[in-house]
This record gives C-alpha cells, sequence and structure tokens, in this order.
C-alpha cells in the first residue's frame, strides 16, 4: 500500500536537476474554479471505479482520445492526445517505495476540451461529464495502482502555478496594505491559499479518489537545506513583505517576472505570456514591476484518511 503521494506541479518537460521545479500546471488552466461548486459535489465510488486505464476512450460525441503509457524504471510516461485537434497533453509519474510522484502534466489550454464525458461511466456532472483534469489526474492514480482511499498524504509539491501565485501575491499585498505585518500564522495563509483553483482541483482529485482531508501543513521552502521544514498552522511564517525582522521562518518567494522563464515543447510559449498577462488585470496585480515579488516553490501536504 502506498503510505503517500508527492504530487508535484511542474510543466518543464527537461528535468535536468535533482531539485525539480514546479514551473506550471496547465493542468489547471484546463480546469476553471467556476465549473463546479464544491459545496454541492459528493464523493461517487462509481465514478474512480469507472475510470478506464486503457490506450483509448471513446467520448459521447464519437471522438476518441487516445493514451500512450511508457513504463520505465520507477516512472510511467502518458501522453494523450485528442484527434483532429492541435489538443495534446503529457503526464510524468514515478514510483518510489512509499511515495508516488505526479512530475509532470502539461495541457495547453487552447482547444483542449474542459469536459470528458462517455456513455460507460459516471460523471462528475450528470450532464457535463468530469473536468478533463480531473479525469487525467484519476486515470493517472488508478494507472498505476492506487486504490480508493489508501493514500495516507498528497503533496502538492514547490509550487509555480502562475494563477495561484499571481492570486496569492494580489492577496497578501491586501493584507499587508491592511494590517502593516511581514509575520502571519501558516493557518491566515492557508485561508488564502484555500481560495485558489489549484486548492480546488486538488479537493474534487481527493474526494474523487475516496479520501478527505484531516489537515494541512506548510513547506514554505524548496529548498532542503533548512532545518525547520514542515509547518503546522499554528506557526508563524515570514513573508517578503515589509522590514519585520521577526525570527520566524520566511515563504519563498521570486520576481514576477520569473513565472513566464520556464518553457516547454507543449505550451506556444506566447499563450504562455498572454494568460500570465490576463491574470495579471484578473488579480489587479498588473501594475507590478519586474522587482516585486510573488510566493513560489512552497508546498502544500494535505493529511488523509478515507473517505
Amino acid at each position: 500500500m502506498k503510505s503517500s503521494i508527492r504530487f508535484f506541479i511542474i510543466s518543464s518537460l527537461l528535468l535536468v536537476s535533482a531539485q525539480v521545479h514546479a514551473a506550471e500546471l496547465n493542468c489547471s488552466m484546463v480546469f476553471d474554479s467556476r465549473q463546479v461548486d464544491l459545496t454541492s459535489v459528493a464523493y461517487s465510488k462509481k465514478l474512480f471505479d469507472g475510470i478506464t486505464t486503457g490506450d483509448q476512450l471513446k467520448l459521447d460525441d464519437g471522438s476518441i482520445l487516445k493514451f500512450e503509457d511508457v513504463f520505465l524504471k520507477n516512472k510511467i510516461i502518458t501522453k494523450v492526445t485528442f484527434p483532429n485537434t492541435s489538443w495534446k497533453g503529457r503526464s510524468e509519474f514515478r514510483l518510489n517505495k512509499d511515495s508516488a510522484s505526479l512530475d509532470v502534466i502539461v495541457l495547453p489550454f487552447e482547444n483542449a476540451p474542459r469536459w470528458i464525458k462517455t456513455k460507460d461511466t459516471v460523471g462528475l456532472d450528470s450532464k457535463k461529464g468530469t473536468p478533463t483534469s480531473l479525469y487525467l489526474l484519476l486515470r493517472t492514480l488508478k494507472k498505476v495502482g492506487i486504490k480508493a482511499g489508501e493514500l495516507k498524504e498528497l503533496i502538492v509539491d514547490n509550487i509555480r502555478h502562475p494563477e495561484t501565485t499571481i492570486h496569492l501575491g494580489s492577496l497578501l499585498r491586501d493584507w499587508h496594505k491592511s494590517t502593516k505585518k511581514s509575520v502571519m500564522k501558516v493557518s491566515d495563509f492557508f485561508s488564502m491559499y484555500e481560495k485558489t483553483s489549484l486548492h480546488r482541483l486538488t479537493l474534487l482529485l481527493i474526494q474523487q479518489s475516496g479520501h478527505q482531508v484531516t489537515g494541512l501543513k506548510l513547506k514554505p521552502h524548496a529548498d532542503d537545506r533548512y532545518l525547520k521544514k514542515i509547518f503546522d498552522p499554528e506557526e508563524d511564517i515570514k513573508t517578503w513583505l515589509g522590514n519585520d525582522d521577526a525570527a520566524a521562518d520566511k515563504l519563498t518567494s521570486y520576481y514576477a517576472d520569473q513565472l513566464n522563464r520556464w518553457k516547454n515543447g507543449v505550451l506556444d510559449s506566447e499563450a504562455l505570456d498572454k494568460h500570465i498577462e490576463d491574470l495579471m488585470l484578473k488579480y489587479k496585480l498588473d501594475d507590478l514591476k519586474s522587482d516585486d515579488k510573488v510566493p513560489m516553490d512552497f508546498s502544500v501536504i494535505y493529511e488523509l484518511k478515507p473517505m
């Protein structure tokens, strides 16, 4: 039984070092946070059980989604194509002795089908089906043999997902303006993180794979050289905002222009640049200068129990 799953949010297809950075969860681009009202969704065992792991999936409209799964030493690489469109995706899922890591998931948002609906499976929505992002993540879990409700922990690692970091950057800037503080409780940071579409997608993955969240913890750094690695909600964390010299450990941040530095061969770089510009406007951070910062490379640990 796998006791934990490491869920790395990455888009770079070239993993050139042991420290993997999360550049872009394009999967979450496909998932619109308004797609699903979490308060109205219940766990459906039939949904998870009905996810198939074959190399083809026929949709209600007659089109076929194709999967190519390649198993290496401790990794499964899945390539996804949607015939007659330019849409394609790729995921890499690494298995360790007691954990599994979703290293790469790249889904360009242009022409991407936002819902998967088939005649033979139960959908999250009876009319539309299941959000594409959620379906593909659940398929990956099943493909590597993870059963519903068996995980103890899910880690969204080294977050550098543009919408999440920009959204949090906006919320943190507003918080600093109103409080004049630079140190906050981890629980207060989580109250901001819980508003993001990335958190909503993760909750759906957790719920629809037969789990429920019992707690959250924060790893504020990507750098494992820090002695203090994991923070409970009641602990203090220091932001980059203000000049407080408090001894609290610091949340990792980078300059905002780092968000579009990581390109890949699947996602069009111009589309990514435009996406980031739109996000800056959406979250009212369009006045950010290149030397302004947003939170990046932190990790959120979801502690789980069976549904």
